[in-house]
C-alpha cells in the first residue's frame, strides 16, 4: 500500500486539529453518558426488585388477614356481578366505536 501525502496551510491544519479535539471531547462525554446510564439502570432494577418483593410481602399479608375474616357469600357474589357489568360495559364501547368508525367511514364515501 502506498502512503501518500499532501499539504495544508496552516488555517486548514488547525481546523482540522480543532475537529479532531472536538470529536474526542464528543466520545468522551459519551462514554460518561453511558456509564451513568448503566448505573442508573442498575439503581432502577435494584429498586424495582425491592418494589416487587414488598408487594408480594403486602399481597400475602393481605391475603393472611382476609383469611381470619368471616367469610360472606353476598360479598363474593357481588364483585362477580361487578365483574360482569364491566365486561358489558367494555363490550359495548367496542361496539360503540366500531359504530362511529363505520360512519366515519361513510362520510367519506
Amino acid at each position: 500500500m502506498e502512503t501518500r501525502h499532501f499539504r495544508l496551510d496552516y488555517n486548514e491544519a488547525v481546523t482540522a486539529k480543532k475537529a479532531m479535539l472536538s470529536s474526542q471531547i464528543d466520545v468522551i462525554n459519551a462514554i460518561g453518558n453511558l456509564n451513568r446510564y448503566r448505573i442508573t439502570r442498575k439503581k432502577e432494577s435494584i429498586a424495582k426488585r425491592e418494589l416487587k418483593r414488598e408487594i408480594v410481602d403486602l399481597k400475602s399479608k393481605i391475603n393472611t388477614l382476609l383469611s381470619y375474616l368471616p367469610k360472606d357469600e353476598h360479598h363474593h357474589l357481588e364483585k362477580i356481578h361487578r365483574k360482569k357489568e364491566k365486561t358489558k360495559e367494555k363490550s359495548k364501547s367496542s361496539k360503540q366505536e366500531i359504530e362511529e368508525i363505520r360512519q366515519k367511514l361513510a362520510k367519506l364515501e
